[in-house]
């Protein structure tokens, strides 16, 4: 779980900003007991003062929950601190299989008369069960390709198959991803549920149901 000052609206300093990491301990009804993850966030906790309001997000399997909590006291301690629910948090993103946009470079590799041919593509939102890339490879529908997704937590690999095929470089080819290991399948889905739920604790509010 992500935490911010509601008037923290976007990064400001660092990779996350003035957002800091939370593991959920406890959730007793609408109160909630929350571990802070570094040492950035337990220097954050010892700046908080009882009823401030803080804005946190929940990844999902299928997506996120945000809402508003207020803050009830922090235990040096134990580490832990408590805190309630302002409202219900609500779903940010659902969907069956959520689509997080994010530019990784796709390496494809084509049959092409009798040879295998390796083609660069940059994806434009991936999700567990396709992708959705631009690249200047001349793909047609249902062609089943091999493809290597380079990503910040590692290469994987995967074998897709094209949905629609784009009539230029500047337009989006989709593609179903029809194989993946499930070392792989978990590797990619900690890599998007992590890089939407920090997409969606900076986005202006306008743009969150995006």
């Amino acid at each position: 779980m992500l935490g911010r000052r509601v008037d923290e609206s976007g990064p400001t300093s660092g990779e996350h900003g003035h957002r800091h990491l939370f593991r959920v301990i406890a959730t007793v009804g609408g109160a909630l007991s929350l571990r802070p993850e570094d040492t950035d966030a337990r220097a954050f906790c010892r700046t908080l003062a009882e009823g401030e309001r803080l804005v946190v997000t929940h990844a999902l399997p299928d997506g996120a929950l945000q809402g508003d909590v207020l803050v009830d006291s922090w235990s040096p301690a134990g580490r832990v601190l408590t805190a309630h629910t302002a409202g219900s948090l609500q779903p940010v993103q659902r969907r069956a299989n959520y689509r997080v946009p994010v530019a990784h470079r796709l390496v494809i590799a084509c049959a092409r008369d009798g040879q295998i041919v390796l083609e660069e593509a940059i994806t434009a939102d991936v999700s567990v069960t396709g992708v959705g890339c631009t690249t200047k490879a001349r793909l047609h529908e249902h062609e089943m390709i091999g493809g290597y997704l380079v990503t910040p937590v590692g290469i994987i690999p995967l074998v897709l198959q094209v949905v629609e095929a784009a009539a230029s470089s500047r337009e989006r080819t989709h593609c179903r991803i029809v194989e993946v290991t499930p070392t792989d399948l978990r590797m990619l889905t900690m890599h998007l549920r992590r890089t939407e739920v920090l997409r969606i604790g900076t986005a202006p509010s306008e743009l969150r149901d995006s």
